[in-house]
């Protein structure tokens, strides 16, 4: 039997991935820096492997060439990381790695869409001109909320010009885009480039800025109103505008009051319980859909989508840094309607190196309920019985 393997993957969710891959005749690989970052694991077997060093991935890939059907990764950065092995080894693929590191490019997305036009052009380099502050500062492949900044004034651009010019950040590279004002949304969706799939709308409530973590969730939002069929358009058009052809599309957007404004394009499965609630809530597998994808197999994927009730889930976070001892009130959750789950995504023991980002994330507590804003209460009141405690 041999093994699909995937460059780190999303933290829920592989069971499934794993078991899909079994129903195929093959095996699910995990290469991961961090297997304590998979609790979710059951059918996996991992690799333990520098996945940020290519030359070590391509020297195990080299090896292990007879043993590999597939090499596919749901994530956006080890994404490209997949797509180079594919395209140095063989493996099939429906895009290059060039493709998919131009879609993961946020000033490409931004220029291919014409926001620079519509905005003004609010690229690092870009000399000084009228501003309509705020500002918004983020890496332009980065991931995660990480690093981004809120730029208030043309003093603060221009310092912020002259130290990320002088120093930039890993990726080298930043884009600085108009900060807009209103509720945020992702779309969840799949397209080849030829058929375009609309799983709905995740609303997303945030943490207060300047940090921007995801706090509450819930799918399918707004689902068979006039406004997610606008929605879903806008977010075609988008993908069309730019060409797109690379399987999973995680959509953010804000909508703002002259209409829908893009955040980011994620050219990657969606994260967090956003996956497990599109499989929960609609006839739609997306772990199946990776599964063919890696393959280079049609991927199956029904024509019309059906919703079956709603799904929503709280994210519990770090407020220190330090090691995580325990999650306290988890045993107490079957007193809340709506059958409330602990989905812990870290281990106990693990160390919090980094506040106000996904890194900081200890877990969800996730609700289902007949409509999505049922399960939304529900999930919300359930996830304040619990407790984190750091050391």
């Amino acid at each position: 039997m041999k093994n699909i393997l995937l460059i780190e993957s999303m933290a829920a969710g592989n069971a499934l991935v794993a078991q899909r891959a079994a129903e195929r005749g093959y095996r699910l690989r995990i290469a991961t820096a961090d297997r304590s970052l998979y609790p979710d694991a059951e059918g996996v077997e991992f690799v333990d492997i520098d996945t940020s060093d290519y030359r070590v991935l391509q020297a195990y890939v080299s090896k292990n060439r007879d043993d590999l059907a597939a090499i596919a990764s749901p994530t956006d950065g080890w994404g490209v990381t997949a797509a180079q092995l594919r395209d140095e080894f063989g493996f099939a693929s429906r895009f290059s790695a060039s493709e998919l590191s131009r879609f993961r490019d946020k000033e490409w997305v931004r220029k291919q869409l014409d926001l620079f036009g519509k905005h003004g052009d609010t690229s690092v380099e870009a000399a000084d001109g009228a501003r309509r502050f705020p500002l918004i500062a983020k890496p332009r492949r980065g991931t995660g909320s990480q690093d981004i900044r809120i730029i208030s004034t043309a003093e603060e651009l221009a310092e912020f010009r002259q130290s990320h010019s002088a120093t930039p950040d890993q990726e080298g590279q930043w884009v600085i885009e108009p900060y807009h004002q209103g509720p945020l949304y992702s779309a969840e969706c799949y397209t080849d480039g030829k058929s375009y799939y609309f799983f709905g709308i995740t609303n997303r409530i945030m943490s207060q800025p300047p940090e921007f973590v995801e706090v509450v969730k819930t799918f399918p939002h707004a689902h068979g109103t006039p406004w997610e069929d606008s929605a879903r358009e806008w977010t075609h058009s988008v993908l069309e505008t730019i060409g797109y052809n690379a399987g999973f599309a995680h959509v953010e957007f804000i909508q703002t009051r002259e209409g829908f404004e893009l955040v980011e394009l994620n050219a990657r499965m969606a994260g967090a319980l956003i996956t497990p609630a599109v499989t929960a809530c609609t006839n739609y597998d997306p772990y199946a859909m990776v599964i063919d994808e890696a393959l280079g197999a049609d991927v199956e994927v029904p024509g019309h989508r059906q919703v079956r009730g709603g799904h929503s889930h709280v994210s519990l976070y770090a407020n220190r840094l330090g090691k995580l001892k325990r999650v306290e009130g988890a045993e107490g959750l079957n007193a809340f309607p709506g059958q409330p789950t602990w989905h812990p995504a870290k281990t106990l023991g693990s160390q919090i190196e980094q506040l106000g980002t996904y890194r900081a994330r200890i877990g969800n507590v996730s609700a289902v309920a007949p409509t999505p804003e049922l399960a939304q209460d529900r999930a919300i009141v359930a996830a304040q019985s619990l407790s984190v405690v750091i050391e």
